[in-house]
């Protein structure tokens, strides 16, 4: 069994692979899980917001969540680019996935979580260090799956990227 240990903007987080925990302290205050669960989350279904280290790590945040709608974005910087000088395709991708569920999971009930199935992504234009938005929204709720949307813009509302993807809907272990 492996640990990894990383500080991701002041945020100590400790994976311990395969059988382990993720642990997640802020301060004083700790969150853990299981490594299936830690890419799964990104807000609590009862719209309290719980640790996020992917996000830190990139350094996004959602700044909109509730009523299956989210909003995502991230101040681009020269570590997000790719070797041609624009923001990575990745990048943006990851603001689409995480706007994804941040929406879907706005309207689940607790003890249920969402996970991607799979996700298609266009990109019109390439984006360039500066403020990116991703606003992404719910189009179809089942009981085990649902449909979103996203699109991604830079700070002169620009469309950059639009994403279509499939979330599966679990219920608690």
């Amino acid at each position: 069994c492996s640990s990894h240990v990383a500080v991701l903007g002041g945020v100590h987080v400790r994976l311990v692979r395969p059988e382990g925990t993720l642990e997640v302290a802020f301060g004083a205050s700790s969150y853990e899980a299981s490594p299936v669960l830690a890419t799964d989350i990104c807000m609590s279904t009862e719209n309290a917001p719980v640790p996020h280290p992917f996000a830190d790590l990139l350094g996004f945040e959602i700044t909109t969540r509730g009523d299956g709608r989210c909003t995502s974005e991230l101040m681009a910087a020269e570590s997000h680019l790719n070797p041609h000088g624009s923001v990575h395709g990745a990048v943006l991708y990851a603001l689409a996935d995480t706007g994804m569920g941040g929406a879907l999971s706005s309207l689940l009930d607790a003890g249920e979580r969402c996970s991607t199935i799979e996700i298609k992504i266009n990109y019109f234009r390439p984006a360039r260090p500066g403020r990116l938005r991703c606003e992404t929204a719910v189009v179809h709720k089942g009981r085990r799956t649902g449909a979103l949307e996203s699109a991604v813009y830079d700070a002169d509302d620009r469309l950059l990227a639009r994403a279509t993807g499939t979330f599966m809907i679990l219920s608690a272990p």
